[in-house]
């Protein structure tokens, strides 16, 4: 893998097995062989439904809208790949066929993707056609519940129908895992109704062949120095794709092009990670459901839009400099929100909450809010939201014991696997807890809510005293206790701590580092020891290395060793990134594991999120509250970053000397009286430089 202005950049061919592309409800799949493999839609339908094309992944011979170039009506190529850059919404490439040079890209919306062809120096005298070819009989996904009905030209109406029989047994078996909530069934849609059509700069021509093996040509002269053609999807009928398509053949530079860049630059020293950050802020942006503000899918190749996924370790955002993302969400699940059972755990695709989440999962929301005040000291907005905060937490607070919150684990998604039975005391869910009270306190604590404040301080104390019983006497921390004797269930898991914010310390001792050993692996960390009588239980989760559960491990291991710390941090996010991949998770359950990724070219939102904000605090020695920055006790003396949007101040951070304490810091070349906070009333200047010197 190669890297050109911090996009991963192929020389010759796609020098990977997957890669994924994402532009809102659109997402596509390109394999190693040049040809996409796989185009999803999330219109209206079902969850199961959201696959329209699909190819193979090895063999070419099945093609799936691969665009060619024919030479004077006879000679016909498939566009070459070289010196390719990807990007989080498609790529740009060129080659050179018969002596004439070819420009050529891919880029998805939020609904439709073209192919887009360039000629910068004309067409060699030669008579050119670009086409798409589509080998329909084996790419286009049929099933008994689904049909395709051609309309006119090269647009077809596709409608997914469940009878009623299925529907009465789906609503009979009403699945729900243990950990999820909910009063009633809610059930996915019974039908829906899909448009698809093809369009272009002029005239396509559509062309079928005849009987069996069902093979779609489509073709435009090219005439210009351009030629493109636009696939687009629909759900309000084909009168309304039609009209969007023709209006995007207009806005075309402004809508298919890779992400913004971002306004921060990150300096590492390792190209790779560079390139991760550099790239991060784009493949949240690739995500983000345009017509759904605050929306947003899960992973670039699967998932919709859900609860935890979207909200947990929302510092990134912050570090990317999409606050203004943060106030979407805010508002976005404040919105949806059930008056009963709160915000979803998943939302259906056609916008209704699917399942509930846990009440402890949902407080955090108050740590998605904490950190959009954070970063931009938005006062008005945290006493807007505040009051949904509020009604979270006491929710999820309303059924304690002592100072700990009953309820099902949210983490595994089988809690049942490591023995909970619905009368429990989660560790997982009491850490998040925790920090929701901590948030809430200092919260009001802003907005000069002294009862309030003091409210939260007391819960919060009563918390920390209290989950000392879920402490282990050979060390960690126990997954579940039960609420109705204290009685623990003995697993330890790596989880124990979901690590949103420096709150999380105070449930730490320092003795805890010696932990390490009991979860490190060969990439990343094990979700149980080996030794535990649940290893592996469930063949699946079980047994794999999760990043967005692994920061209480990374911070462990930093105190026990932060130097290697880091080395271990980045060596895990380069063999992924250097794959282009973002794993939802890893199997661990082999010791040279690693062979590939499990689920190669997958970019998974909260994996993105956990590795910006840990390449920040491990990295960069760098975490903020409500004070303003704090520089921790290592960094890495490469890293720097300018262009950090952070109360109205652009803020450059830089390190000098070595990664140990801090013994001077600077701000704009003068020298500062504390050696670990720099408050926020200090950054007022419209550009901040904040030089760290480590011993």
């Amino acid at each position: 893998m190669n890297w050109r202005s911090g996009h991963p950049f192929f020389k010759h061919g796609i020098g990977a097995d997957r890669v994924s592309f994402s532009g809102g409800r659109l997402a596509a799949d390109l394999a190693r062989h040049g040809g996409l493999t796989a185009i999803r839609y999330y219109g209206a339908q079902r969850f199961g439904d959201t696959g329209f094309f699909q190819a193979d992944p090895i063999s070419a011979w099945a093609l799936l809208f691969r665009p060619m170039v024919r030479f004077d009506g006879m000679r016909r190529y498939a566009l070459e790949f070289h010196d390719t850059s990807v990007y989080p919404t498609g790529y740009r490439s060129c080659c050179e066929l018969e002596g004439v040079p070819l420009e050529h890209e891919c880029f998805l919306a939020n609904d439709a993707l073209i192919f887009r062809l360039k000629l910068p120096a004309g067409t060699g005298g030669h008579t050119l056609e670009f086409e798409l070819i589509n080998t329909d009989r084996c790419t286009r996904t049929d099933k008994p519940t689904r049909h395709w009905e051609r309309l006119h030209g090269p647009y077809w109406r596709i409608t997914d129908r469940y009878s009623d029989e299925t529907i009465r047994r789906e609503k009979e078996a009403g699945y729900l895992t243990l950990a999820q909530r909910g009063d009633r069934y809610v059930p996915q849609v019974q039908s829906a109704v899909t448009e698809f059509g093809v369009a272009g700069g002029g005239p396509v021509r559509f062309r079928e062949t005849p009987h069996l093996f069902r093979k779609h040509y489509y073709a435009q002269d090219v005439e210009s120095g351009e030629c493109f053609f636009l696939l687009g999807f629909g759900h309000k009928g084909p009168q309304e794709l039609q009209q969007r398509l023709a209006e995007y053949c207009e806005r075309r530079a402004e809508l298919f092009a890779p992400p913004a860049e971002n306004t921060a630059r990150f300096h590492t020293g390792s190209r790779p990670l560079d390139s991760f950050l550099h790239e991060a802020g784009g493949i949240i942006d690739s995500l983000k459901v345009r017509d759904i503000p605050g929306g947003i899918r899960a992973a670039d190749s699967g998932y919709w839009i859900w609860g935890w996924d979207g909200m947990v370790h929302a510092d990134a955002h912050g570090w990317l400099n999409q606050s203004g993302f943060l106030a979407e969400m805010l508002r976005f699940y404040r919105d949806t929100a059930d008056p009963v059972n709160g915000i979803f755990h998943e939302m259906t695709i056609d916008g209704r909450p699917f399942l509930s989440m846990a009440p402890p999962a949902q407080c955090l929301y108050a740590v998605m809010l904490y950190y959009y005040y954070v970063f931009t000291g938005d006062r008005a907005l945290l006493r807007e939201y505040i009051v949904f905060a509020d009604k979270l937490v006491r929710r999820a607070g309303a059924d304690a014991i002592g100072g700990l919150i009953r309820g099902v684990s949210l983490y595994p998604d089988h809690p049942e696997d490591l023995e909970q039975d619905g009368n429990d005391l989660s560790v997982f869910n009491n850490s998040i807890y925790f920090q929701a009270l901590r948030t809430l306190e200092r919260l009001h604590g802003e907005l000069g809510d002294a009862d309030e404040c003091e409210e939260y301080r007391q819960l919060a104390e009563r918390t920390r005293r209290d989950f000392a019983k879920f402490r282990a006497p050979e060390g960690g921390f126990y997954d579940s206790l039960s609420a109705t004797d204290l009685s623990p269930r003995r697993h330890r898991p790596v989880y124990a701590i979901l690590y949103e914010t420096p709150f999380a310390d105070e449930l730490l001792t320092p003795a805890d580092a010696a932990l390490c050993g009991l979860f490190s692996t060969r990439q990343g960390c094990r979700i149980l020891p080996l030794d535990d009588s649940r290893w592996m239980y469930d063949g699946n989760q079980l047994g794999m290395y999760m990043p967005c559960t692994e920061l209480w491990f990374r911070e462990l291991h930093s105190k026990l060793d932060p130097a290697q710390a880091r080395r271990k941090l980045y060596a895990d996010v380069i063999w992924n990134w250097s794959r282009l991949t973002l794993p939802e998770a890893l199997t661990c359950e082999y010791e040279n594991h690693g062979l590939t990724p499990d689920n190669p070219g997958r970019k998974q939102l909260f994996t993105v999120k956990a590795w910006v904000g840990a390449l920040f605090r491990f990295a960069g020695g760098v975490e903020l509250s409500e004070r303003g920055l704090h520089f921790r006790d290592s960094a890495d003396p490469r890293f720097a970053v300018s262009g950090l949007a952070l109360r109205g101040s652009s803020v450059s951070i830089r390190q000098r000397g070595g990664s140990g304490p801090v013994l001077r810091l600077r701000l704009n070349g003068r020298l500062l009286p504390d050696t670990r906070l720099i408050p926020f009333e200090q950054l007022r200047t419209r550009c901040s430089t904040v030089t760290v010197e480590r011993a």
